[in-house]
């Protein structure tokens, strides 16, 4: 976390968080670029103090993301009702690092209500999931199986139907489980300093002009 004085500010998930290997293909997936290197900041008040240091003064076109005025994230479905179908728990469950991070995360790409099973579940179990999930009105929209995403869309026209569409996730290295090269983590973290300092100088030359 980084504090300057008048204002606090988090630096970007790809650095703060830690995810469980047998997970991160997930992660990697559905959180976008522009997410994974973000700046997080508590309220907007401190958004207003960062994104001045860092685009007026310093001039950095860095993404920012403020929290929301909620704190608490919780799924719309219990994490024992999906075990037993074979779940092994909400994507937020498998990480850690920076509460206000993770919130973050929660209200953007919404961790804490896509269920996975790591290992995956045969095809009987998962349309006996989805039957479920039409009776209780579509209360899970997106879940992952193994190696595969599932997005259940509900139609808003007609007798608004529940269409269940699949697509496969590439198990590949990626940013969080050391995906990258030492060369390349080092290349980031420069980078993040380099942001890191000239916010201190941006925020030093805004202290002065008061």
């Amino acid at each position: 976390m980084g504090s300057e004085n008048s204002f606090e500010y988090f630096e970007p998930p790809l650095l703060t968080i830690n995810v469980q290997s047998d997970v991160s293909y997930a992660f990697d997936q559905l959180i976008p670029n522009n997410i994974k290197n973000s700046f997080v900041v508590k309220d907007l008040d401190n958004f207003r103090h960062l994104t001045d240091a860092l685009y007026d003064q310093a001039k950095i076109r860095a993404s920012v993301r403020s929290l929301p005025n909620r704190t608490v994230f919780e799924p719309k479905v219990p994490k024992d009702v999906l075990m037993k179908f074979g779940f092994d728990g909400y994507l937020v469950d498998f990480v850690t690092g920076p509460t206000e991070v993770i919130q973050m995360l929660c209200d953007n790409t919404h961790l804490h209500e896509i269920p996975i099973s790591i290992k995956g579940l045969d095809a009987k179990t998962v349309e006996k999931f989805q039957e479920w999930n039409k009776e209780k009105n579509n209360a899970i929209v997106k879940f992952i199986v193994g190696n595969h995403i599932y997005t259940s869309n509900k139609s808003r026209y007609g007798k608004k139907q529940v269409n269940l569409i699949g697509s496969t996730i590439q198990r590949r290295p990626n940013l969080f489980t050391g995906g990258i090269s030492e060369e390349q983590k080092s290349s980031i973290q420069a980078e993040i300093d380099r942001f890191n300092s000239q916010i201190v100088e941006a925020n030093s030359r805004l202290e002065c002009s008061k």
